[in-house]
């Protein structure tokens, strides 16, 4: 996912199944960007980043999964959206605060 949703090029893909990704974009040229990933790359990321920010279950299909899960689960991630959003705000009304 990109650092905002707002900003021009901004996307934002979520797994919705095992062999399946939910790609959302603002516009055309995020939308060429991302198909020029390759597919291997963007699975990779997608589980690694679900990985990281799981907090209490992850499950692999098989032992090449299990492998990659030991490899990541309980390292620190990126933050979420939801985790920057939250920051922003307190920044912003620390800002209102002090004017």
């Amino acid at each position: 996912m990109s650092d905002t949703l707002t900003a021009d090029n901004s996307y934002l893909y979520l797994p919705i199944g095992p062999r399946l990704l939910f790609v959302a974009v603002t516009n055309a040229k995020a939308e060429q960007r991302i198909k020029t990933w390759p597919s291997a790359k963007l699975v990779d990321e997608t589980n690694r980043l679900v990985v990281l920010q799981a907090s209490k279950y992850v499950y692999g299909a098989d032992s090449i999964a299990a492998e990659f899960v030991e490899g990541h689960y309980g390292k620190p991630g990126p933050k979420s959206f939801m985790e920057r959003l939250r920051e922003r705000r307190n920044e912003r009304a620390k800002l209102r605060d002090t004017a």
